[in-house]
């Protein structure tokens, strides 16, 4: 193959990704979809402030030992750079040193005293979509299981499905992780909390 094969190859493959990606766009419009499906990191202060203070300079990024943080890219979801989380992709494992607040030095990402008072994101549970409450009897469990506050910020209601305590939940979307592993399309999404 020569550079002139190659370089049609890659415009039809960026003009395809680029296809693909309108119509998913537009599909999530259509369905209602929040177009802000992204958590920033634990410690995150209020989004302008935010936005005002961090450098883009990936030291979270580098810190966080489950490699869930990422730099936003041209997805047109916030500020090119800046630290985000894709529950869906990768949930915050709210890792016990919080060691991107610690590599924070321009004060985006404040220290926390309890990892309690950790709120990311705002969990919405669709019942409908989830395995407890369809007729055929099934029992998952799973995002009660991994939850990191299991029977504090969430509880199984008589194998029904789950009830989350949006005030103790971090919001950290390994609810939505595993539940999209399970079902697919996740019947827990985590809202950024801005």
């Amino acid at each position: 193959m020569n550079d002139k094969d190659i370089s049609r190859r890659g415009f039809f493959k960026y003009t395809l990704l680029e296809i693909v990606k309108g119509v998913k766009g537009a599909s999530s419009a259509f369905r209602g979809e929040s177009k802000k499906r992204f958590l920033r990191p634990p410690g995150a202060v209020e989004e302008t402030l935010f936005l005002s203070l961090c450098k883009a300079c990936d030291e979270c990024i580098k810190a966080c030992p489950a490699l869930c943080i990422r730099g936003a890219d041209s997805e047109g979801l916030t500020k090119i750079g800046t630290p985000i989380i894709i529950p869906s992709e990768a949930p915050c494992v709210i890792c016990s040193d919080l060691s991107c607040i610690k590599v924070c030095e321009y004060g985006a990402l404040k220290p926390v005293e309890d990892v309690r008072h950790i709120k990311m994101g705002i969990p919405v549970v669709d019942n409908s979509r989830c395995l407890n409450y369809q007729k055929e009897e099934i029992v998952c469990q799973e995002c009660y299981l991994l939850c990191p506050f299991k029977d504090e910020a969430i509880h199984m209601k008589d194998y029904e499905g789950p009830e989350i305590d949006r005030d103790i939940c971090a919001g950290c979307g390994i609810c939505e992780y595993v539940c999209g592993k399970v079902i697919g399309s996740p019947a827990i999404v985590v809202e950024g909390n801005f």
